[in-house]
């Protein structure tokens, strides 16, 4: 969890093709550390790999509402596209290794964070919560 802490970019920050290819899609947090109060600047967006002119981009922001050594919790700012909401990152020991969670309460902010989730943000949005978690498995050691 420290090294998720030390600069969450390194874990958030993710892009890949969505749309059978036609638009790159991207995620990028401002670097820097997990610290209580913080806000944390996002953007999120895509451009067309047919016409790199046709590009759309969301800037918005989270706030670092509680911070303690195994858990964190972000809750989005007006603009967010999941808004109002809260996403929580949490780690505890068991017996087989490190429990990591991802838990997001909320709803999506409006019309266009709808259209943009049917139109192909919404499996890209979970393809860049399945590379954060792969991330941190590799960060514990295990390639799996």
């Amino acid at each position: 969890m420290r090294t998720i802490r030390r600069d969450f970019s390194k874990f958030g920050n993710f892009s890949e093709l969505i749309d059978r290819g036609l638009v790159s899609a991207f995620l990028t947090f401002a670097p820097g550390p997990i610290t209580q109060g913080r806000v944390i600047d996002i953007a999120t967006g895509g451009l067309s790999t047919i016409d790199g002119s046709i590009s759309g981009a969301r800037n918005m922001s989270v706030t670092v509402t509680a911070a303690s050594t195994m858990s964190f919790t972000f809750t989005t700012n007006p603009g967010h596209v999941f808004y109002p909401g809260t996403i929580s990152f949490s780690a505890n020991d068991t017996e087989s290794g490190v429990h990591f969670e991802i838990r997001l309460h909320g709803q999506l902010a409006d019309r266009q964070a709808r259209v943009g989730y049917v139109l192909g943000f919404g499996k890209f949005e979970n393809d860049s919560w399945k590379h954060f978690l792969n991330l941190v498995r590799k960060s514990c050691g295990n390639e799996n």
